[in-house]
């Protein structure tokens, strides 16, 4: 029997090339959403990120008492519509 190596690796990167151009399902995108939100919130409030253990943002404290930071931190509030309303809820729980 004739085996042909070259035409199963062809075949296993083309496999590979057309699961990897597979569009994100809306659980994924979801997540992503989360994961970047959170990241933005530690980020903005270094001070809850160590709290919970998180130290990269240790360099970054800010003195949220004062009034440049709270219109700034109102200001990010009211320009960040909630991405939550972005995602199909009944979909990602499966309904």
């Amino acid at each position: 029997m004739f085996r042909r190596p070259w035409f199963v690796t062809a075949l296993l990167i083309v496999a590979i090339a057309v699961t990897g151009c597979a569009a994100p399902s809306e659980s994924d995108r979801f997540n992503r959403w989360l994961d970047a939100s959170w990241e933005e919130t530690l980020q903005r409030d270094p001070i809850l990120a160590t709290t919970i253990g998180d130290t990269r943002y240790n360099s970054q404290m800010v003195d949220t008492g004062t009034e440049q930071w709270r219109a700034d931190n109102r200001s990010h509030i009211e320009s960040h519509p909630c991405g939550a309303d972005q995602h199909r809820l009944v979909r990602l729980a499966g309904w």
